[in-house]
């Protein structure tokens, strides 16, 4: 007969914190916009490889997340708990490991992500969390689970006797190959979505980016260096979302999606030899697009490609390391849009030494520019960033509060800038929205659009939350 006390035994429950008000004024859940956690998902992969007992389990997708993650580290009594966190995810985190102390007190948090990668110290010293995982965290969560002296395992800190140890930092990955496809079998694959594409599922082919922008955590994890996994190896795990899901959408969530041109058009080049079906979005820069390579993208399925344009004002641009030439964006916008994809433009609203002119001249350029979408976010000093120290240092810039739960891009400002208070900041926030998408030519375009498309159901959605976004009367509290 089973014994029901070791019955449901994991050696770790993953757990992805529910994110949705942290996006703030930013409605996901009206948008329709999920993802599922692939950081997570590898983990769960690579562990189970090599023979360990694992669940992934994502918060947002559960009815009464917070009772029913209670029920759940009941029900399986893992040993470790492992946490992934960016910056606005750190009091949820606490919440989930007290619940989870409440529940069994030896059961061991581990927290990883950017966050803890970028505030090591101070994360391990939280009185809640027994292990930080920093930097890539495959081979780490291994040889803990493996019961490894906690001293000789790289990219680990813990406490020993009362004292915080933190060992070197683990050597990236050199061959993605090696990883096994992101496990997703314990997720609701059928609830994750996009406002464009509908029901889709992210999807990485390469890890890090060349780059340095200024208000980037990219490179806290992977040390600006670019890794990419061979095209094969992406055809493959898309045909297996096809084949076990029935997914045909993807989101591509890798940092410049087309830093190499050679890698796209080889990967654009297998997806019509293997005449896959498949719509797919990426994230990438207007200097690492081309007509040829567009027109292979277009060809290969993709249906908008997600441009960080950031600032309107070259001064801008150069001040936070973008290396954009602004005179030649427009130009990369149109040729994106004559290659059949549409352009979505990401926006920053404030930086070291913004005037309020700056700001409008920002939220005027958008406009000015052919885009599709613009998504405007106000600026976070993510910890570790540049940004982050000029406002440690008070340099044209200062924090306002230290309550993590606000460094999100779309909630009350952390910051101030030198004669422009928050709510000033939040003022043109809002501005921008309005500006952007309130008035009669975007309206009507955009519906026309909409209409052939097939997406005007999606598109409503999204209307109505900008609207929603645009509207609320929200009170600015000071930190302390």
């Amino acid at each position: 007969m089973e014994n029901t006390d070791t019955a449901h035994k994991l050696d770790i429950l993953l757990i992805a914190p529910p994110y949705e008000d942290t996006y703030g004024f930013m409605d996901i859940k009206t948008m329709g916009w999920y993802n599922p956690p692939l950081g997570l998902a590898y983990i769960q992969s690579f562990i189970k490889k090599h023979g360990f007992k694992s669940k992934t389990i994502d918060m947002i997708c559960l009815s009464n997340p917070w009772e029913k993650i209670c029920e759940i580290i009941a029900k399986f009594k893992p040993k470790y708990i492992g946490i992934s966190c960016t910056t606005p995810m750190i009091p949820k985190a606490e919440k989930i490991s007290k619940i989870a102390k409440g529940v069994d007190k030896n059961i061991k948090i581990i927290l990883g992500g950017s966050h803890p990668t970028a505030m090591v110290q101070e994360t391990i010293g939280y009185p809640w969390v027994d292990f930080v995982v920093f930097g890539e965290g495959e081979q780490t969560v291994l040889e803990l689970l493996q019961d490894k002296n906690h001293e000789d395992i790289a990219g680990l800190a813990f406490k020993k006797n009362n004292n915080v140890v933190i060992n070197k930092k683990r050597a990236l990955i050199k061959n993605l190959d090696e990883l096994p496809f992101p496990d997703v079998s314990d997720l609701p694959m059928e609830k994750y979505t996009s406002p464009w594409l509908g029901r889709a599922t992210n999807i990485q082919m390469s890890r890090g980016c060349p780059y340095n922008c200024t208000f980037c955590a990219s490179i806290l994890v992977w040390d600006r260096k670019y890794r990419v996994r061979s095209v094969k190896n992406v055809i493959a795990e898309i045909k297996s979302y096809i084949d076990n899901y029935g997914i045909t959408n993807f989101l591509f969530n890798d940092d410049t999606f087309t830093v190499s041109k050679k890698i796209t058009l080889e990967f654009c080049e297998e997806i019509q030899r293997a005449k896959l079906k498949i719509n797919w979005d990426c994230l990438t820069r207007l200097d690492c697009v081309d007509e040829e390579l567009l027109t292979a993208m277009k060809k290969a399925g993709c249906k908008v490609i997600r441009y960080g344009i950031e600032y309107g004002s070259q001064k801008q641009l150069d001040s936070m390391n973008k290396q954009l030439e602004k005179d030649k964006l427009y130009d990369k916008l149109k040729l994106t849009q004559k290659a059949g994809i549409q352009t979505y433009g990401f926006f920053i609203i404030g930086q070291p030494y913004s005037t309020e002119q700056d700001l409008m001249d920002t939220i005027e350029f958008a406009r000015s520019l052919p885009l599709d979408y613009a998504q405007f976010a106000m600026i976070v000093p993510l910890p570790g960033t540049k940004i982050w120290y000029d406002c440690l240092q008070k340099k044209g810039i200062s924090l306002v509060t230290s309550d993590w739960s606000r460094f999100c891009f779309h909630n009350l400002p952390v910051v101030e800038l030198p004669g422009i208070k928050p709510e000033r900041i939040l003022y043109f926030y809002r501005l921008a929205y309005k500006r952007f998408y309130f008035h009669f030519s975007f309206i009507v375009k955009r519906g026309l659009s909409s209409c052939f498309s097939g997406q005007i159901l999606r598109d409503i959605k999204a209307f109505i939350a900008f609207l929603i976004l645009t509207n609320r009367k929200d009170r600015l509290i000071k930190g302390e």
